[in-house]
């Protein structure tokens, strides 16, 4: 849980925005990488989303892992309140990609496996 805070906003120019927040200390330590979760939002609705949890190795633009949360079928802003994300299952690590656009095909990927699990 946590407050959803200003990050980059790459993820929002290659159709990917992210509510941003820092991964609490004192609770389990989980490797990075991509996960399948649920992000509840102040409203108390839930929504599937995929996480990255980590260093954001292509843009590589953080000194400290960041927990960003691409939600899926919502667009509303959340800066500055708070959300729960409730991790479901590890789609892959995090990997470092040569540019945006294999990144982002490789979102969209992510995004199929989310919707699986």
């Amino acid at each position: 849980e946590g407050e959803v805070i200003q990050g980059a906003k790459i993820g929002r120019t290659i159709g990917f925005p992210t509510a941003n927040i820092n991964y609490p200390s004192g609770i389990v330590s989980v490797p990075y990488g991509v996960y399948a979760v649920f992000a509840e939002l102040p409203n108390g609705d839930k929504h599937r989303a995929i996480m990255n949890w980590g260093m954001k190795p292509t843009v590589n633009n953080t000194n400290e892992p960041v927990a960003e949360s691409h939600i899926l079928d919502f667009s509303d802003n959340l800066y500055g309140k708070r959300i729960n994300v409730e991790l479901i299952d590890k789609i892959r690590k995090e990997i470092k990609f040569s540019n945006l656009d294999e990144l982002k095909t490789q979102i969209n990927k992510d995004i199929e496996e989310c919707l699986r699990l």
